[in-house]
């Protein structure tokens, strides 16, 4: 078997000059003076499993037995001779009926002497000494499956972690605290070791990050503090004598924790370097309030950290006064442009950190205003609200007086309608009333007769424009009380059963004159056709806002007609047209025998 071939995953000290591994081959013992490896390959659990010799960790307990972990093949014990082996434990979790063996990475016995190990697949494993049972004393919290790669036991305290997140347990209380790194810091862990002060040391994919549980603080070391490279992904020990060491497949790196923090007291400097408006170099005076012109809006700000240990990885940020919550992030460059600037007041706050996420500790701070031009000063402002304000009086005045010069038109129309033509027409009606009564002649009676009706429609119709066009008379209210007043009285001589229904949320709704009008002819010459022609027994009538819409809705149980044998009387075509004069629709429903429904919609404005 060449020995070229074979893996060490695990190593322990026997004495001063050997060690024990566990190898990709079994248990292999180093004798460093004679320069020999002997390999116990253990058949027996290669045989159990194919890869069941490949020992990923061991550890000797406090009785002088050795715990060993084979790859997925469970947990077993020997004795110092390895001579007797025993398993102790397989699995907790089965998949496809089958048990799934654990796979243990790491191990730590505590102060009890129980055991805790950490397990690829399944997390923190727990082996009771008194019990001598094993559990997963945090699967509540983490869930069933979790990865973790080591285990430490440390003043009654396990450390461990999971991805990117370090857990913390008081092996008395088993009290679990999970631990997140800094949003800056936050990658995934591939190590840890705690030093002789009690503070944790992680390897990570974005340096070497340092936890003081004391001050609940971080610290990160990175290429800029010597480190080979900030990704790293090996494994960190820590020596008696308080050293610390790193080990990768390409490099091993030994530091004194105490000197490397004892560098991180001495904060950077941070300080302005000039600005430069409208392309010109001002001298930058952070005492006193400056002031620029409307047309030098065009500014350049330029500050530095004093810190040239690695300065193109220093970091910058800035805040603007009432305009920001959060600080902007500038990255490595030490350099903010503003173009076109509104006029008005600015506070500019500068900050920095060093490569190291080391902050400075001071903020620069800049105040300077911006003046306005003449016309957006407050005194030209106001000259212009005032006239303004005046031109909109002057208007108002204008508009006012326009209203009541057309309310003293209709009233005038309203009152020579009623006064001129309504008498004269009443006239004519009286004497066309005595002339039936003189004359016997059923000739002139007749044409008389039809003096009198025509005299009588004319007043109604004159009525009906004058009540149209008196000011008065503008509520939508007042228009439906008098169509209902019109039908209830032809109804009612009809003997016809009658239902009216207007909505009460008619109130809210404004009319033109011209539509009022033309709404109200309409349903009268569409109730006089009802009563006239439809012999109908029931009638209905039914008016209500559906969203921006009027609608009124006339119908009658009667004989109804054939809309295609409709003749142009009856005032069909006079309803057409006052329709189109809204833009609204006139919708005539009807079929011989089963009655007439008349629909008209109209568009609330």
């Amino acid at each position: 078997m060449s020995k070229k071939a074979i893996s060490c995953l695990s190593l322990q000290q026997l004495s001063q000059n050997s060690f024990i591994a566990g190898t990709s081959k079994g248990i292999a013992t180093i004798d460093l003076p004679a320069n020999r490896i002997k390999l116990n390959p253990l058949a027996f659990l290669q045989n159990h499993k194919a890869s069941g010799n490949f020992i990923t960790f061991l550890f000797k307990d406090f009785k002088g037995n050795w715990w060993l972990f084979p790859w997925r093949n469970g947990i077993w014990t020997a004795d110092s001779d390895f001579k007797k082996f025993t398993q102790l434990f397989n699995n907790f979790l089965f998949e496809n009926g089958k048990p799934k063996p654990l796979v243990i990475a790491d191990a730590a016995e505590d102060a009890d002497h129980n055991v805790w190990m950490a397990d690829l697949d399944e997390g923190i494993i727990f082996y009771n000494r008194k019990t001598h049972t094993f559990s997963k004393p945090f699967e509540k919290g983490l869930g069933s499956k979790y990865t973790c790669l080591q285990v430490i036991y440390f003043r009654k305290n396990c450390y461990s972690f999971s991805g990117n997140k370090i857990l913390k347990w008081n092996v008395d209380t088993v009290h679990l605290q999970i631990i997140d790194l800094p949003a800056h810091m936050d990658r995934p862990i591939s190590s840890m070791a705690m030093d002789s002060s009690g503070r944790l040391w992680v390897a990570t994919g974005k340096g070497l990050v340092v936890y003081d549980f004391k001050t609940n603080s971080y610290e990160r070391f990175t290429t800029a503090d010597g480190l080979v490279t900030n990704n790293m992904d090996g494994t960190l020990y820590c020596r008696d004598n308080g050293i610390m060491i790193f080990g990768s497949p390409y490099y091993l790196l030994s530091f004194n924790p105490d000197q490397m923090l004892a560098s991180l007291d001495k904060k950077p400097g941070l300080q302005f370097e000039g600005a430069i408006v409208n392309g010109k170099p001002i001298l930058l005076d952070s005492s006193t309030e400056m002031k620029f012109n409307h047309n030098q809006n065009n500014f350049i700000f330029k500050w530095a950290v004093t810190d040239y240990n690695n300065p193109f990885n220093n970091h910058y940020s800035y805040l603007l006064q009432g305009a920001d919550k959060n600080w902007h992030d500038n990255g490595s460059r030490g350099q903010l442009n503003f173009a076109n600037l509104s006029p008005g007041k600015y506070v500019l706050l500068f900050k920095g950190k060093n490569s190291n996420e080391i902050d400075t500790g001071s903020v620069l701070k800049y105040q300077f205003e911006i003046l306005p031009p003449f016309w957006q000063t407050w005194w030209f402002l106001s000259l212009v609200g005032l006239s303004v304000l005046l031109i909109f009086y002057f208007f108002y005045r204008y508009r006012i007086q326009q209203a009541l010069n057309l309310e003293k038109l209709r009233n005038k129309i309203s009152l020579d309608l009623h006064d001129d033509i309504g008498s004269t027409l009443s006239s004519i009606s009286i004497l066309s009333e005595m002339a039936i009564r003189q004359n016997k002649e059923a000739a002139t009676t007749a044409m008389l007769r039809e003096i009198k009706e025509n005299s009588i429609s004319l007043m109604d119709k004159m009525d009906d424009i004058v009540w149209s066009i008196n000011p008065e008379n503008d509520s939508i209210e007042n228009l439906f009380l008098r169509i209902k007043t019109f039908a209830t009285r032809l109804f009612e001589a009809k003997e016809i059963a009658y239902r009216i229904e207007i909505e009460n949320n008619l109130r809210k709704v404004k009319l033109p004159m011209q539509n009022r009008q033309n709404i109200y002819l309409i349903m009268k010459e569409a109730i006089n056709n009802l009563v006239k022609y439809s012999d109908c027994t029931e009638a209905e009538i039914n008016v209500g806002l559906m969203g921006d819409k009027l609608n009124i809705v006339i119908q009658d149980n009667g004989k109804g007609f054939d809309k295609k044998n409709i003749v142009s009387g009856n005032g069909i075509h006079s309803m057409n047209k006052r329709t189109q004069e809204m833009d609204a629709n006139l919708e005539i429903k009807a079929s011989e025998g089963k009655g007439t429904m008349i629909i008209l919609s109209l568009k609330i404005k």
